[in-house]
């Protein structure tokens, strides 16, 4: 059973159920909790995270050049290499690489009939759920939590389907209760709805979700007359992520993450000095004397001469840094912030070794970390697919199905091994019976069912057979064959046969019945 955050809110300490809160007094509630100044900038904090990942942020870098240098000439010079610097983004690239549950998909399976798993698979694969959870594992590491909510939509000919939706701490707000702040009652979440024809007279900002009810709620958090709806799913369609081991007052992680953030701007600020000093780093002549019959407008190129008349000198001074200094910067950078993930240089390099033995140990930290998060989204998908089912059957019964003893195997990562090193291993593995030549083939091409896996090994031993029977001539001449192998037309041979071999005699004849017959 449910129940409505107008009563959840109104229960006392004590347990027991107070006066149940109006509109007004709702308003008043998530005013002063969700609608403080730190909630604001939380909701920026992470704003920015989304931007830096998807290499935006100019307006902050803009910002931040305008913070460390004073002149205006100065500020102005290098905010022209803001949009020429983005070539290295040490944020993406230490998210991408912690972020390797779903790297290989995962198989999930449900109990009950064959019928009740071909429609959770069915589902499942028309949401591209492992494509879309690999987002949400780069989310998770970006932002330290969020929440992912499963929705029904109808699509332009009318027919259910099943979307994720996932919401990152730049647009969630947590309602939580007022005696113990680190029980959730509600989900904020902003929304971007230009109607044209609104019928509700206010413009909604935020949805709110609990698990009885849902409404949608103006930019004061005043609840909007007429959108509140009991949805009737039984719980709370948004699903938390986070990966904080115990409840946490507010649910938020605070500053977490803050790191890479720090790194991604001073990594794009060296950048931006590094190739601002790689455009000035020339000699600058200088001409001394009296200049006054010399030629005016020549062209200081390095390719063409400077033509002096007699009494003037040219030389050149250095006017530039060296851009190094930058570039060991940037390195510097991405290489501390990497060590606070367990990655090493080597690894978010991809520097290469020589062995596939030195592959394991070097990214034996990101194995580690990545078991860690299995575990938290075993959990998570758990309980994503009890709402799944659920907001199925309540929305879409065409695409419900049954959760009953849901399990998952998450895919293990391959190791990167040369065409050798794959064959070798194959051979130890099918003689200890861990392995087969269809398994081996749709590891090699990840495309192919074993259907057609089995379809190409039977045609690949058709022609080998083949191949086989047309070459018993050449091999009974040569006497490849063996005493009691096979003769050339394919049966096998008598005793005499056997014990004879037609090569050790001056009668050749033997060699035209043979291929006549074969």
């Amino acid at each position: 059973m449910t129940v409505s955050i107008y009563d959840a809110l109104g229960m006392l300490p004590t347990g027991e159920q107070g006066h149940r809160l109006d509109d007004a007094e709702l308003a008043r509630y998530l005013q002063a909790t969700i609608g403080k100044d730190a909630e604001k900038q939380r909701n920026a904090r992470h704003a920015l995270r989304d931007e830096l990942y998807r290499d935006g942020g100019d307006e902050h870098m803009s910002t931040v050049i305008g913070d460390v240098f004073e002149d205006a000439t100065v500020k102005e010079k290098r905010r022209r290499m803001i949009p020429h610097a983005k070539f290295s983004n040490c944020l993406k690239r230490i998210v991408g690489e912690m972020s390797m549950v779903y790297a290989e998909p995962a198989r999930r399976t449900v109990g009950g009939s064959d019928a009740n798993q071909a429609a959770y698979r069915a589902l499942i694969e028309s949401m591209s759920l492992d494509e879309q959870l690999g987002v949400v594992n780069e989310m998770l590491n970006l932002h330290r939590a969020l929440i992912v909510g499963p929705r029904i939509r109808l699509d332009l000919d009318g027919n259910p389907e099943m979307v994720l939706d996932v919401a990152t701490p730049a647009t969630v707000r947590a309602v939580t209760l007022p005696h113990d702040r680190t029980c959730v009652v509600a989900w904020v979440v902003r929304v971007d709805m230009p109607l044209i024809r609104n019928p509700w007279g206010a413009l909604p900002a935020w949805a709110l979700w609990t698990e009885h009810e849902t409404m949608y709620l103006n930019d004061r958090f005043v609840p909007i007359d007429g959108t509140r709806i009991e949805h009737g799913i039984g719980m709370n369609r948004w699903v938390p992520l986070s990966y904080a081991a115990v409840a946490v007052p507010g649910f938020w992680p605070g500053h977490e993450g803050e790191d890479l953030v720090s790194a991604r701007v001073t990594e794009w600020l060296a950048d931006i000095l590094m190739i601002k000093e790689t455009k000035s780093n020339t000699r600058q002549p200088i001409i001394s004397g009296d200049t006054t019959t010399m030629a005016r407008a020549q062209a200081a190129d390095s390719e063409t001469p400077i033509e002096a008349p007699e009494g003037v000198s040219v030389s050149t001074v250095d006017m530039g840094t060296d851009p190094d200094m930058f570039i060991k910067a940037s390195d510097h950078i991405l290489e501390r912030a990497g060590n606070n993930y367990g990655l090493s240089m080597a690894a978010l390099k991809h520097q290469g070794v020589q062995s596939a033995e030195a592959r394991e140990i070097m990214l034996a930290p990101v194995r580690e970390r990545r078991g860690k998060q299995a575990k938290i989204f075993r959990r998570f998908e758990a309980r994503l697919a009890k709402v799944m089912a659920a907001v199925a059957a309540r929305y879409a019964p065409a695409l419900a199905f049954d959760p009953v003893d849901w399990r998952i195997d998450f895919g293990e990562i391959r190791v990167a091994l040369s065409k050798r090193e794959r064959l070798d291993l194959y051979e130890i593995e099918k003689r200890l019976h861990l392995t087969n030549p269809v398994a081996f083939l749709m590891s090699e091409n990840p495309d192919i069912t074993a259907e057609q896996a089995t379809d190409d090994l039977a045609t690949n031993v058709e022609i080998s057979t083949s191949l086989e029977i047309m070459a018993r001539p050449l091999q009974a001449v040569s006497g490849a064959l063996g005493g009691n192998a096979a003769r050339a037309d394919g049966a096998p041979m008598n005793a005499a046969e056997a014990t004879s071999s037609p090569v050790e005699t001056d009668d050749l004849s033997w060699v035209e019945e043979v291929v006549n017959a074969a």
